[in-house]
């Protein structure tokens, strides 16, 4: 993606999650947009572990790369882990950017809230 030189829309949005488990809760960046993630709330229903990740293309090679942020934090019953670290995905190939939530097995659940601002350039 070019550097935006027209118009574009930024808008304050929030993604939710229920009853996530081992398969991903995912937000994907699409192409043309930029997301600034401001906040991850992870609330667990069980004792868990959660992993955050970012899924990306590489804009040398073009190939798959992931970024683990997170990787197996646990959480006991009712508790609440927070991400307040800001960090941007950008829609620079069709696949886009996303961020990923999970747990690290099958039966362990978790809400997810994630606030981020989307700068439209569509």
């Amino acid at each position: 993606m070019a550097i935006p030189s027209g118009s574009g829309t930024e808008v304050l949005k929030v993604a939710y999650g229920n009853n996530v488990d081992d398969t991903a809760f995912s937000l994907t960046c699409p192409q043309n947009h930029i997301y600034i993630i401001l906040s991850i709330f992870v609330q667990n229903r069980m004792s868990s572990t959660v992993n955050l990740q970012i899924d990306n293309v590489h804009p040398a090679t073009g190939s798959p790369v992931t970024y683990s942020f997170v990787n197996t934090q646990p959480l006991t019953a009712k508790q609440t882990f927070i991400w307040n670290d800001r960090f941007v995905l950008s829609g620079t190939t069709s696949e886009g950017s996303k961020v990923q939530i999970y747990t690290a097995a099958d039966g362990d659940n978790v809400d997810v809230t994630v606030t981020y601002i989307d700068q439209d350039w569509t």
